[in-house]
């Protein structure tokens, strides 16, 4: 089962504290934030509140660190029962 740490924007508020993420791992973060928007947008929904905060760190698998979107609150579904997108 995942586990989630803290979002995005608390790291970026108070662990990080004013420095920034590395090249490497600000990369890693963009590439898997996007994936996720994708993802969702695959199976037909908007998440309609993407900010730092509805990201989060956490471990899917050992020692394996992802990124997980989160608080669908406001999400919606953009897509017909046929799949298709209007």
């Amino acid at each position: 089962m995942p586990i989630v740490g803290w979002s995005l924007d608390k790291i970026r508020k108070d662990v990080l504290n004013g420095a920034q993420f590395s090249k490497q791992t600000a990369i890693k973060i963009c590439v898997q934030t996007l994936n996720a928007v994708r993802d969702l947008h695959d199976i037909g929904f908007l998440h309609r509140d993407l900010k730092l905060a509805n990201f989060a760190i956490g471990i899917d698998k050992p020692s394996h660190e992802t990124i997980f979107m989160l608080d669908f609150g406001i999400a919606k579904r953009i897509a017909g029962d046929d799949g298709i997108i209007p």
